[in-house]
């Protein structure tokens, strides 16, 4: 990129009606959590198909609609009026579990396995939920042990092509997006 010298005006047209930012929050650090930091917040909304993908998996796997859940979205931000509460969110318990790197910088804050199966069950009971949404970057030994601890568990686990298509920035938005459905 060029550097555009100090005190220079820019003047452009847009034609898109996508802007991409790049670290887009750094532009943010002066007025975090104000009005304006909360609204470029809410604009930053997730691919059409990555929603969709995490919506029929939900579907099928959670028996979790946006209809039954009242976790109605609006493609348009702005239009977006939801009222505190009203969210009843699907049948199942949501669970982020970081493993791998997160450990080594966090080993007092990260549970373990035998752990946060132990905290699901609880969480399951409390809600009276059968079934837990896992995502994890866990290793596939964690996940078969995570399996027999915690045989309520659900994960979003992509074909090949999925993988192909989606990539890991992908799958991580799919699984956010089933988490933050939950109940």
């Amino acid at each position: 990129m060029n550097s555009v010298p100090k005190g220079t005006t820019l003047s452009f047209t847009i034609f898109n009606r996508s802007v991409m930012l790049d670290r887009a929050e750094n532009l943010l650090h002066d007025h975090y959590g104000g009005k304006d930091y909360w609204n470029t917040r809410r604009s930053m909304v997730f691919a059409k198909h990555l929603r969709v993908a995490g919506d029929e998996f939900r579907n099928k796997y959670l028996q979790s609609t946006d209809e039954a859940d009242r976790t109605h979205y609006n493609e348009d931000w702005t239009q977006m009026k939801i009222k505190t509460g009203t969210a009843l969110g699907g049948p199942y318990l949501g669970v982020h579990l970081r493993r791998k790197d997160f450990i080594w910088g966090h080993r007092e804050d990260v549970p373990s396995l035998h752990g946060a199966a132990k905290k699901i069950h609880s969480l399951l009971k409390t809600h009276k939920l059968e079934k837990v949404f896992i995502a994890t970057d866990a290793v596939e030994d964690e996940i078969e042990l995570l399996k027999k601890l915690v045989p309520e568990m659900v994960r979003f686990e992509p074909t090949w092509e999925e993988l192909e298509l989606y990539k890991d920035g992908g799958m991580a938005v799919i699984d956010q997006w089933i988490c933050a459905h939950a109940r």
